[in-house]
């Protein structure tokens, strides 16, 4: 909009001003004699008239110069002449001054006498006298005016000299965050020359500012990597936006990877003058990610390949399987199940809500994992197969979810079938049979009796145990025979054929073949014997039944695995079997640990407190764990430990039960369970492999987004001052409200 000269505004107002005054005190004062004559309503109506001609000049003087002041407030630059206007002003309203005054006084135009009536020339005295009155006004008013314009000016300028300190406050910021960035930031203009070389950028090239600025990326960078470069600066500038490059190049004899963002420069027209850039060294992190996928690549491999089935389910279906997971179930592909079958369609309907429940339980956080717990899944061919699965809680994709191990446990359930189903067959044969077959501690006290001894000696199982086969002799019986039970117990020997004599709970006599061997553990500790007694009474001869038997008894003892000791209610151990002393005679277990050289006779209590070596601390804990037992504190006490051999690593837990007899005891097992714990192992290295990687991948997003940000942010800066210098925002953010636009800036700064 083209803007008037301040002073043609103001004589426009004066002339129109002027000339209406003056027509209404001509045509005014001409009506006027010509309609009425009295002097006195001349008078009357003159005043009137005065009046009707201030309220009308001022409402045309209000709107004159309401017009004028909207005018000035368009106007884009400030008036000259400010005190030329005034003096125009000034010399105007004397010139109307003496015009009047003059026409007043004298009543002529030159030499040219005015004839009018007396009442006439007082009118026309009186409306020259309003007239002036009225100019005086409009002076008095366009002063007011004029002074209220220059204290806005004023204010105007005051205003322009702030934002002109705020922009060299923002240009010296920028300038700061430049120099201070471990980035590279540059700028170049249309022809791909530097004009804009930072610390950083000197850092990464090598090169000075001094010696960059004006030239092209051909004097930096091999014509190859110049090429590039210059293709993607032509990219932004065709595009006109902001586009984010990985650019590898190589500088200070290096290679390194640049992730480069590039946008258009825009002067205060919003024309395109260059482009700028940021580009943020991430050699280090393209290195951490190569690592990642290498990672990555072999644990995929080794899961893979296992042997062992494994799977991860979410929202009752199968995310990920492994192949060896596919053929335990009958399967040819993982994809056969993955994302297809629900958990549902693979197992037994007889475990379907336990299996259900376990894995509620997982997902849900009550428990983080669930290991050994078995059941029957359905092959493809709906046949069962009886599994072993271990679980644990994780997140999947942000969810949660459940990993774990499958283990085909059919082989192995059907020995346990077998061997239940042979403990079966000898208790019943042991019950049913005429012998009379036993178990004894160490002190020579029964903690197994068949039911034989009702048949050989009156008496019913229960009532023999914790009593010792002296206790059913003659006292000179007796005593021949503890005497002999002290050297076998010496040398830890079997005994066959050894006759005595008992007594019958009706006071006979009886003759009894005893046949027996010890109990050792696998440290070679005794725990007891184990045997039967034949009645010999009628049937002295009977030996070939006696060597049937006694094969019979070395291939139950062979058969038990479990290294067992039984302690008294003091700690001392009564019993231990031949896996306990074998396990500690072909381990070589040192003289300071605890489970060495406990043999029948030891107080196993104080073995464990005076364990030394690494042994120690798990010693301490069985001991306090064994006196809970025995205590009644607890009512059965479970420990994991390791025992570690040259050859290899091995794990074993130790269960310690009550022992119910009258003199009370406890009954400790030591389980190997290397295999359980070997998968535990592997199930923990692939779980914190898998938090590596998501630990990576959140810093690598994290850094990833805090660039975004910092360019959101910088961006944000720009508009702002851009909007300060009243120019229009360079960047559009409009998908960003306010709100948003202050919490990424805070969130940006913070980092």
């Amino acid at each position: 909009m083209s803007r008037r000269h301040p002073r043609a505004e103001i004589i426009r107002v004066v002339l129109t001003y002027a000339l209406y005054a003056a027509l209404w005190i001509f045509f005014s004062d001409s009506l006027l004699s010509s309609l009425i004559d009295e002097s006195d309503n001349i008078a009357l109506i003159s005043t009137i008239k005065g009046g009707g001609f201030v309220i009308v000049t001022s409402l045309l003087l209000f709107q004159l110069m309401h017009r004028l002041v909207d005018r000035e407030a368009i106007a884009e630059n400030t008036e000259k002449n400010r005190f030329g206007t005034g003096v125009h002003w000034t010399l105007l309203i004397v010139a109307v001054f003496l015009f009047v005054f003059a026409y007043s006084q004298y009543g002529s135009f030159g030499n040219q006498p005015l004839q009018l009536s007396p009442i006439r020339s007082a009118t026309m005295q009186d409306s020259a006298w309003l007239g002036l009155a009225g100019l005086i006004s409009i002076f008095t008013i366009g002063t007011g005016f004029y002074l209220l314009r220059q204290q806005e000016r004023l204010a105007e300028s005051q205003a322009i000299q702030r934002a002109q300190a705020e922009r060299l406050k923002a240009l010296g910021l920028l300038a700061a965050i430049a120099d201070s960035s471990n980035d590279a930031i540059f700028a170049k203009d249309l022809e791909g020359r530097y004009t804009l070389f930072n610390p950083a950028s000197e850092r990464f090239t090598g090169k000075k500012a001094v010696d960059v600025l004006g030239l092209d990326d051909t004097a930096l960078f091999s014509p190859e990597q110049a090429e590039m470069l210059i293709a993607n600066d032509r990219a932004v500038l065709e595009e006109g936006r902001v586009i984010t490059y990985y650019e590898d190049l190589e500088v200070s004899n290096e290679k390194r990877t640049f992730l480069a963002t590039k946008g258009p420069l825009f002067d205060n027209d919003n024309n395109v003058i260059g482009i700028f850039g940021i580009s943020r060294d991430i050699s280090e992190l393209k290195q951490a990610e190569r690592s990642l996928r290498n990672s990555e690549e072999r644990f995929r491999a080794l899961v893979e390949q296992s042997l062992a089935g494994i799977y991860i389910i979410q929202d009752n279906r199968f995310r990920y399987i492994n192949p060896a997971f596919a053929s335990i179930l009958g399967y040819d592909s993982t994809q056969h199940i993955i994302d297809t079958l629900a958990v549902d369609d693979l197992i037994s309907p007889e475990y379907l809500e336990e299996v259900t429940n376990n894995i509620a339980s997982l997902i849900n956080g009550t428990v983080s994992s669930i290991s050994n717990y078995r059941f029957t899944a359905l092959r493809r061919d709906r046949s069962p197969v009886y599994i072993e699965a271990h679980g644990s809680a994780f997140d999947y994709q942000g969810r949660p979810a459940v990993i774990g191990l499958f283990l085909d446990i059919s082989a192995r359930k059907a020995a346990e079938d077998a061997l239940r189903e042979s403990e079966r067959r000898f208790y019943d044969i042991a019950n049913v049979s005429a012998d009379w077959i036993w178990e004894i501690d160490t002190n020579a006290r029964y903690i197994y009796s068949s039911d034989g001894v009702f048949e050989m000696l009156g008496y019913a199982p229960e009532e023999v145990l914790g009593k010792t086969p002296f206790d059913f002799m003659p006292s000179e019986e007796a005593d021949k025979l503890r005497e002999w039970f002290a050297g076998i117990k010496t040398h830890r020997k079997s005994f066959r054929d050894i006759e005595s004599i008992n007594c019958h709970k009706d006071g006979a006599l009886r003759f009894i073949m005893s046949h027996g061997t010890p109990i050792l553990d696998d440290g070679g500790q005794l725990l007891g014997f184990r045997g039967l007694d034949q009645d010999i009474t009628e049937r002295k001869q009977a030996e070939l039944a006696v060597r049937q038997s006694e094969a019979f008894k070395r291939a139950i003892l062979d058969s038990v695995n479990a290294h067992i000791a039984v302690l008294d209610k003091q700690g001392i151990v009564v019993a231990v079997n031949q896996p306990w002393r074998r396990f500690a005679h072909d381990n070589g277990l040192a003289s300071g640990e605890a489970f060495n050289s406990v043999d029948v006779g030891v107080n196993y209590l104080d073995v464990c407190q005076r364990s030394t070596g690494p042994s120690s601390e798990g010693a301490m804990t069985a001991r306090d764990g064994i006196l809970a037992v025995l205590e009644g504190r607890v009512p059965v006490f479970y420990l994991e430990y390791a025992c570690h051999s040259p050859e290899r690593q091995r794990w074993f837990m130790m269960t310690a039960t009550p022992l119910e007899t009258e003199e009370h005891g406890v009954v400790i097992a030591h389980t190997d369970i290397t295999a359980r714990k070997a998968v535990e192992e592997t199930l923990r290295r692939q779980t914190e492999e898998l938090e590596d990687r998501n630990q990576e991948l959140e810093r690598f997003n994290r850094a990833t987004v805090g660039r975004e940000l910092d360019m959101i942010a910088l961006k944000q800066k720009i508009n702002e001052l851009s909007k300060r210098l009243g120019q229009s925002p360079p960047y559009p953010l409009a998908f960003l409200d306010n709100s948003q636009q202050d919490i990424q800036f805070n969130e940006s700064g913070k980092e």
